[in-house]
């Protein structure tokens, strides 16, 4: 019974590296990004608890910058498309995140961007593909080892 609780656990902490090793679905080739422009992109980056992250790294096309302390970016001068124009944000101790913005001409976009604190359980939860930890109220539970 030892034998096969150990099986078990093994084969689902292996799955969750596997899980881990997708590929990314953020670079999609068939889709027509549409017309090139110059533009500025603004935003605000929080925490799941709305507090905003100062220093985080945003990078677009290239061009990047850090957040304020009251979490606000703002790129300038950025190449971006209509249709897709992606932005990365990274923060050490938090999940990188990625969101993509459209860009009509002559506007300039603002968005906002949540970032995930990099904790046991969040990562768990995104290595088992569960959208969002923080609709789940459920404890995390340890068994002993014998």
């Amino acid at each position: 019974m030892k034998q096969q609780m150990k099986w078990t656990i093994g084969l689902f902490v292996l799955s969750i590296f596997f899980v881990q090793c997708r590929k990314s679905i953020y670079n999609n080739p068939g889709l027509n990004a549409g017309t090139e422009v110059t533009t500025t992109l603004c935003g605000l980056v929080v925490d799941e608890n709305g507090v905003p992250i100062d220093k985080a790294l945003v990078q677009c096309n290239g061009k990047n910058c850090m957040t304020t302390n009251k979490g606000i970016f703002i790129l300038n001068k950025v190449t971006a498309f209509e249709n897709k124009t992606d932005i990365n944000i990274s923060k050490d101790g938090f999940f990188k995140s990625h969101k993509t913005i459209l860009v009509k001409n002559g506007q300039t976009p603002f968005t906002k961007v949540v970032m995930l604190k990099r904790t046991l359980v969040n990562y768990l939860m995104q290595g088992m593909g569960v959208q969002s930890p923080l609709e789940i109220n459920y404890p995390l539970i340890f068994l002993p080892s014998r």
